[in-house]
């Protein structure tokens, strides 16, 4: 489980990994517990993650929280 991220490294890696799975997957609709399992990482790598992929456009969060791939990216 990714649990530090002291230096970019681990998280570009896990970024990467989002973005792949979620280019595999269309559709792919995510909760942030569904995402922690799903990626093995912890609940604040989870959200540093989540948080990047919304700020960048890649991801959108849904009223209901859920978070899909955005269609505006």
């Amino acid at each position: 489980m990714i649990t530090n991220l002291s230096d970019g490294a681990p998280l570009a890696a896990l970024l990467r990994q989002v973005r792949e799975e979620y280019g595999k997957m269309p559709g792919l609709k995510l909760t942030k517990p569904q995402a922690m399992r799903l990626f093995g990482v912890a609940p604040s790598v989870c959200a540093a993650m989540l948080r990047a992929l919304v700020m960048e456009n890649f991801l959108s969060r849904t009223g209901d929280g859920l978070f899909v791939r955005s269609t505006t990216d």
